[in-house]
């Protein structure tokens, strides 16, 4: 079996220390070579050029005297005390045959001068170095006598070496700062985080929660915050759709099995029975109605949903679409009048006009007593359609008119008045929502409940 594998939990901490350690020690190093390599061409250059100089003072000096190889050491002395800080060895030769001719100076730097070329140079020979800082180059003299110079310049390269000791130095330096710094912002970014997870738990949003925040994370906390109310909100909504259709689908059910098992206890004439079955196509009807209602509403809450639309008369519609209603009411004691005036054809979704058509005439025959009047009036015209029903029941309370439209919604009223609701306004809502209409209540002439859908007439 395959699958995604999990992925690995990371440290916010060790990420954002990693970073900062890598934004900080990055250009210290850039820094430190590029300081490096500026510092030890900036000391060869000048050693170089030193060493050429020297050269040139010593040829210039002994050149005109008439014992060159005897007044060198005067020369070399010379020398040595206009540079005491750079210790220098010279080297006499036969021009010929390299043949040595004397030492003068600093005797252990002689001991590093490697042996001479075979052919000499005319002019200046070409710096070399003989490691440590110590250079060495030649100049000719005369036909006769050429000069070989050895110069320590160690004491300048020492600088090279204490600068990528300072550049280490700062690298490390800057690494602990970069530590240090990536540990507490990590710690503040945590400490908001588990604020903003604190204040997710409470009920009610805590004020004194967002000035703390920074901006960028105050619209962070309060997406989150509406998120979970609405969260909290669905959630409450489902316990309470769940229990209602439980007990939306429960009663007639339940009705149906009572009815049956009752029947069953003893033998019955053949009336009985037709009056049982009679019974129960009524409890049926109830049942499915309460499923047709569900099925509408929960197709009417998806995101693209367009009703397939025909031409109907629904004057003609009634009078054959609401026998079952027709038979409840005759049930329960309770007269169904029903009145069309006007052009009532329209362009619609029959199937759900006259499904909210026949839930607004059960909610008015379930909440009227017997004798009571249930009167439903149909008006047409060349703009709309509007369906009234008019009832002698208790009415719906101003303040909970707006309630009744959510499913199963259980209104906070006083005994005697409608104060719980199932599908069918939810529905009804629904459909008026589809087919750009509204749906509104009001009181009735007769003293209870008048619910009126209103639905405008589609083109052809």
């Amino acid at each position: 079996m395959s699958g995604t594998a999990p992925a690995t939990p990371w440290s916010m901490q060790r990420r954002i220390t990693g970073l900062f350690c890598l934004l900080s020690a990055i250009p210290v190093c850039v820094a430190t070579v590029v300081g490096v390599s500026f510092l030890s061409q900036s000391v060869t250059t000048e050693l170089e050029a030193l060493v050429h100089e020297e050269l040139e003072e010593a040829r210039s000096e002994t050149i005109a005297l008439p014992e060159p190889v005897n007044a060198f050491a005067a020369v070399a002395h010379g020398l040595a005390e206009s540079h005491p800080e750079f210790p220098m060895g010279w080297r006499l030769h036969k021009t010929s045959d390299g043949q040595h001719l004397g030492d003068f100076g600093d005797q252990i730097l002689l001991q590093k001068m490697r042996p001479l070329a075979p052919v000499l140079p005319t002019t200046h020979s070409a710096v070399v170095s003989l490691g440590d800082g110590v250079l060495s180059a030649t100049t000719r003299l005369s036909d006769e006598v050429t000069i070989t110079l050895v110069l320590d310049g160690s004491h300048r390269i020492a600088k090279i070496n204490n600068y990528w000791l300072f550049g280490l130095a700062t690298i490390a330096l800057s690494l602990l700062i970069s530590t240090i710094a990536a540990r507490f912002l990590a710690w503040r970014l945590q400490t908001l985080l588990d604020a903003i997870a604190s204040s997710l738990h409470q009920e009610e949003p805590d004020s004194s929660m967002t000035p703390s925040l920074p901006n960028e994370l105050i619209p962070i906390a309060t997406e989150l915050k509406t998120m979970l109310d609405n969260v909290r909100k669905r959630a409450g909504e489902a316990k309470v759709f769940t229990a209602g259709l439980a007990h939306e689908l429960r009663s007639p059910l339940q009705n149906l099995i009572g009815q049956a098992e009752v029947a069953m206890m003893r033998t019955r004439s053949n009336k009985n029975y037709q009056e049982l079955l009679q019974q129960q196509i009524v409890e049926l009807h109830e049942f499915a109605r309460s499923v047709d209602n569900l099925l509408h509403l929960c197709s009417a809450e998806e995101p693209i949903h367009e009703p397939p639309t025909e031409t109907f008369d629904l004057g003609d519609e009634v009078a054959v679409r609401l026998q079952a209603e027709r038979g409840h009411a005759e049930a329960q004691q309770v007269q169904l009048n029903i009145e069309v005036h006007g052009d009532t054809k329209i362009r619609a979704d029959r199937e759900a006009v006259i499904r909210a058509l026949r839930n607004l005439v059960n909610n008015a025959v379930k909440w009227s007593k017997p004798g009571e009047l249930v009167r439903v009036s149909i008006y047409g015209n060349a703009e709309e359609l509007r369906l009234e029903v008019h009832d002698e029941g208790p009415g719906i309370p101003v303040s909970e008119r707006e309630r009744v439209f959510t499913p199963f919604a259980q209104g906070s009223v006083p005994s005697g008045q409608r104060a719980g609701f199932g599908l069918g306004l939810a529905m009804i809502k629904a459909t008026a929502i589809q087919h750009h209409g509204s749906i509104t209540i009001g009181d009735s002439i007769s003293g209870g409940a008048l619910l009126a859908l209103v639905l405008p007439k589609l083109s052809e």
